[in-house]
């Protein structure tokens, strides 16, 4: 075997390792990029896992976001309409000092309160009520209110304030539960 047959067989030897080397390249790599796509889609599929746990939370959040947004807006609504349904009230209660029924009560309440601070009591009124005070000690200012009066000792120890503004600034809390209750149940 001269020096040429050596060659071709080095050759064939080389060619023969190179195919198998080949070969075996191309499996591992196969199987490689088999084991990279197999990780791949494992880390996504646990990426979308992960975006749609992700998006339910989101989702649950922004749900009961909006539901306490509603419940605000209907508290505030309802507010709103127990606001006028007390301005009402008011509105009547002030109205109530234009009729004739008006001084009956004026005068009742006066007596009352002058029983509660004594024989010294000095009345404060409105201007268009002391026509229908004569006979009580009144005070010579006018009292500023939407009816009813003020009754104090001479020396401003006790003070009974029967003006509407007062009635209606006590009554308001129960008024407004009453409303609610009324409209709402």
């Amino acid at each position: 075997m001269g020096l040429e047959g050596l060659g071709g067989e080095i050759r064939a030897d080389f060619k023969k390792r190179r195919d198998e080397e080949t070969g075996r390249a191309e499996v591992e790599g196969a199987e490689e990029l088999a084991k990279a796509r197999r990780e791949g889609e494992t880390i996504l599929s646990m990426a979308k896992a992960d975006a749609d746990r992700e998006s339910q939370a989101v989702l649950r959040r922004d749900l009961a976001s909006a539901r306490l947004d509603a419940r605000r807006m209907l508290c505030l609504a309802r507010d709103g309409v127990v606001d006028l349904a007390l301005a009402e009230a008011w509105n009547a209660l002030a109205g109530y000092a234009k009729t004739e029924e008006y001084a009956n009560l004026l005068k009742s309440r006066v007596d009352e309160a002058v029983e509660s601070v004594g024989s010294d009591a000095v009345v404060s009124a409105r201007g268009q009520d002391r026509r229908l005070l004569r006979g009580y000690r009144l005070r010579e200012e006018d009292l500023e209110s939407a009816g009813g009066t003020k009754v104090s000792a001479k020396d401003g120890s006790v003070t009974v304030d029967a003006t509407f503004e007062a009635a209606f600034k006590e009554k308001a809390p129960k008024l407004r539960a009453h409303a609610y209750r009324r409209m709402f149940g």
